[in-house]
């Protein structure tokens, strides 16, 4: 069977490599570059069968929550009951894989299948017309016909980066050492940012819009601290092209969905038989 993945990034080179191990063939369909991948970012799960021994980890990461898990989440998206990455989390120390190495050995694999298409919600018609599975990790407004009628949710936020610096308590459980990949989810209501994350040597905290502190609030208490803008995807209402199978975070534009989550997604899919559509 041939499946159709739109979009190359590191997120429809997972879900080729998922359709090409389980006996299938990948058509891949970009009309965009190679993504440029930030070499922060990184899965909690191997991709299996790349050159790398899936139990040979990249690195390894901390996982701090405090507060709770319903604080975080209406920290974040202003809902207790909404979903959030929290919920897979294990406090500790696991293995990690880094997304920009893994993304630059997929592509090295896969570029010579992707075929150069600008992807529209008219072309996306014809696609599912002549693929059996059409698997999209685009974002979802790109697939949307009626934009004057859907919606797509989300949560402005702002990144503060800075190069780690050991603080008081470093390497003794009250702070990690500048050299140690931390992550500390925090629902407390008394704490402005939800998530400090230390990796590669840099530190990030995340606010939402509502709650950043003054620019130069953050530029006198952290040395060379830069701001970026970012967000997060809450959810729609599109209910466009019923018959492509949504995979990723800003292919299904909601919250709580992540990298690793791609590969064995598409093995459901494939192995259910759900994913096939009916003739249109």
């Amino acid at each position: 069977m041939k499946a159709a993945i739109l979009g190359s990034g590191p997120v429809g080179l997972i879900a080729a490599h998922a359709v090409l191990t389980h006996g299938h063939e990948p058509v891949i369909i970009s009309d965009g570059p190679k993504s440029e991948i930030n070499p922060h970012e990184f899965l909690q799960r191997p991709v299996p069968g790349l050159l790398k021994d899936d139990n040979v980890a990249d690195a390894m990461m901390t996982y701090v929550c405090r507060g709770d898990r319903d604080g975080y989440a209406k920290k974040v998206y202003g809902n207790a009951g909404q979903k959030v990455s929290w919920d897979e989390l294990r406090e500790g120390r696991y293995p990690i894989w880094w997304l920009q190495e893994t993304y630059q050995q997929l592509y090295d694999w896969y570029e010579h299948m992707i075929i150069k298409v600008k992807i529209t919600p008219e072309t996306v018609t014809d696609i599912c017309y002549a693929y059996p599975l059409v698997i999209s990790t685009i974002p979802a407004p790109s697939l949307c016909q009626h934009p004057d009628e859907h919606r797509f949710w989300e949560r402005e936020t702002f990144l503060v980066r800075a190069p780690s610096i050991d603080k008081p308590g470093a390497g003794n459980g009250q702070w990690p050492r500048a050299d140690q990949n931390f992550m500390l989810y925090d629902g407390s209501d008394d704490c402005p940012w939800f998530r400090f994350t230390r990796i590669r040597d840099v530190d990030i905290w995340e606010y939402t819009l509502d709650r950043l502190p003054m620019q130069h609030e953050v530029e006198d208490s952290v040395p060379g601290a830069q701001l970026y803008p970012g967000k997060k995807v809450v959810g729609n209402n599109c209910d466009c092209h019923p018959h492509v199978q949504r995979v990723g975070r800003w292919a299904r534009w909601e919250h709580g969905v992540l990298g690793h989550h791609t590969y064995e997604t598409v093995v459901g899919l494939l192995a259910s038989g759900g994913a096939l559509k009916e003739a249109s």
